[in-house]
């Protein structure tokens, strides 16, 4: 990964090839100290190395690592890397993410992973998901969850506090929806055997609320603010913008 990007030009950054520990700071920083939302990784692949990306922790190979971007309310979009076949201990826990994929060679994902996002709604678990620890989705509002392993994972830890709370529905494939009342998962919601392989493509094309979307993926010729605020017609007269940094079409505006 190169890093050439001063701070306030990335907003939502793709990022291929290999990754160690240095990326992952890398990123951090474009995060704390830019306007950087969201990030495409799902064609990189991580690897060790480059040193600690926080005060304690570094890369590890195909591993999104612990506390990765834990506390980064900034960041309201992740696509992961197709590659990993583990998420650490609160690795996106308290983050801004709004829906989360996890891709299908991962095969555990750790204590409070995705913890504590206020704005986390929709959840798809991958085919290959085997053990989940306790509190992987505590305390974050999601109202939809597809998951499609067909056997029902390991919940490891104090089961109960997987999610909180039961208002959700969970979206099973029909022939697993009996294994998954087996192991007790209408504790975490209403259970459904209604996926299907059409509805996990459609999964990931679930299209965020346009007045809280991130910035850099507008729709048509809307304008939104740094925050990703879609800016009304009509909202100052004339169309005459207060002076400063808007989105059209992808691109920075100045105004």
């Amino acid at each position: 990964m190169q890093r050439e990007l001063t701070n306030d030009q990335v907003i939502k950054l793709v990022v291929t090839g290999r990754i160690n520990g240095k990326d992952i700071k890398y990123i951090r920083q474009l995060i704390n100290e830019g306007n950087l939302m969201g990030i495409d990784l799902s064609s990189a692949s991580v690897t060790s190395g480059g040193g600690t990306y926080d005060e304690s922790n570094s890369t590890s190979v195909n591993n999104m690592g612990p506390s990765c971007f834990y506390g980064f309310k900034k960041l309201a979009s992740i696509k992961l890397p197709e590659t990993i076949n583990a998420i650490a201990l609160k690795a996106f826990s308290g983050s801004g993410i709004k829906k989360v994929v996890i891709p299908d060679k991962v095969t555990s994902v750790g204590g409070d992973a995705f913890a504590y996002c206020d704005q986390l709604n929709h959840v798809l678990i991958g085919k290959g998901v085997k053990s989940m620890a306790q509190g992987v989705f505590y305390s974050s509002p999601v109202k939809e969850v597809y998951i499609c392993a067909t056997t029902p994972p390991n919940l490891t830890g104090v089961s109960d506090y997987l999610f909180s709370g039961n208002d959700r529905t969970i979206h099973v494939y029909e022939s697993a929806l009996a294994a998954y009342k087996s192991k007790g998962w209408e504790r975490y919601g209403t259970l459904v055997g209604d996926l299907t392989d059409e509805m996990v493509d459609g999964i990931d094309a679930i299209e965020e609320d346009k007045d809280s979307s991130i910035v850099g993926e507008p729709a048509g010729d809307a304008t939104y603010d740094l925050m990703g605020r879609k800016i009304a017609d009509g909202q100052w007269p004339n169309g005459k913008f207060p002076k400063g940094i808007y989105i059209k079409n992808g691109k920075k505006i100045y105004k």
